[in-house]
């Protein structure tokens, strides 16, 4: 029940079991300027996106469970994010994959085993379908 986003990590390099994150009014997890590995987050309720990454950060995410959002994950400004296993439930556009700021570039999502059609995609960014 977060007022903005659920939970913010900026500039770190941290491994996450399970996150899980109910009612956030913003952006359920947040995370800009490092390296992040989670195993499994559960989101639902996000006020804009499941899950925001951002700045040139790294993410590798083995299972992703979200419902209501507006956007299931947005992966922007040189991040690099992958996602082996992905279940959603009332999203406007599951993925986002953008450049936002200026000084930076495209971002890059890998996704595995995923079909979503609902997705926003700028010029200097790219969604790759890994089949494993």
């Amino acid at each position: 029940n977060a007022f903005s986003d659920g939970v913010d990590v900026d500039f770190s390099d941290i491994k996450f079991a399970l996150i899980s994150v109910f009612n956030a009014g913003n952006d359920c997890l947040d995370v800009s300027g490092g390296v992040y590995e989670v195993s499994k987050i559960k989101a639902e309720n996000c006020g804009d996106k499941g899950i925001s990454v951002g700045e040139k950060s790294k993410m590798k995410i083995d299972l992703f469970e979200i419902d209501n959002s507006l956007i299931g994950l947005s992966s922007k400004d040189l991040s690099i994010t992958s996602i082996k296993n992905f279940r959603q439930k009332n999203l406007k556009n599951c993925f986002e994959v953008a450049q936002k700021k200026q000084e930076f570039g495209g971002s890059r999502l890998i996704l595995n085993n995923i079909n979503c059609k609902n997705n926003k995609i700028d010029t200097n960014s790219r969604i790759s379908f890994n089949e494993s």
